[in-house]
């Protein structure tokens, strides 16, 4: 069955965390690979998500970030479009893009050390606890 609506890029953060169809919550690699203009071909994203994507049938998804899938204020979420051929299209407009692109240089690139990761922590507390885990030994 084709989705019968499309979110918007404006309002897909508080949209975004109470969708339980047609969302994927993607790795940091996966994230920037959605941030480009024009035709994104499945296979540029890892074998399960581009798996998961090509079973959609065309319309608009969502992908959001891994550690920040229930934080609206970080708003890292994406609006995507799955065409009818093997390819997918980010529909955020590109200064808007840019913003998203500045914000994943400040993440952490290890997936496994996203921030918000850590049960029960705010995002403040889980940096903290990521960047003494990377930096300190306690002996």
């Amino acid at each position: 069955m084709e989705p019968s609506y499309r979110p918007c890029q404006e309002s897909v953060h508080f949209v975004g965390p109470h969708m339980t169809k047609r969302k994927f919550i993607v790795s940091h690699k996966d994230f920037l690979t959605a941030l480009n203009s024009g035709a994104i071909k499945c296979d540029k994203f890892s074998d399960p998500l581009s798996t998961q994507i090509r079973e959609l049938t065309f319309g608009a998804f969502v992908i959001a970030l891994k550690g920040y899938e229930n934080n609206i204020a970080k708003k890292m979420y994406l609006v995507m479009w799955r065409c009818k051929g093997d390819n997918v299209n980010c529909l955020v407009a590109r200064p808007e893009m840019a913003g998203f692109e500045s914000k994943m240089k400040a993440i952490p690139r290890d997936d496994s050390m996203e921030l918000g990761e850590v049960a029960g922590q705010s995002d403040e507390a889980a940096a903290t606890t990521n960047i003494s885990s990377r930096f300190c030994s306690i002996q």
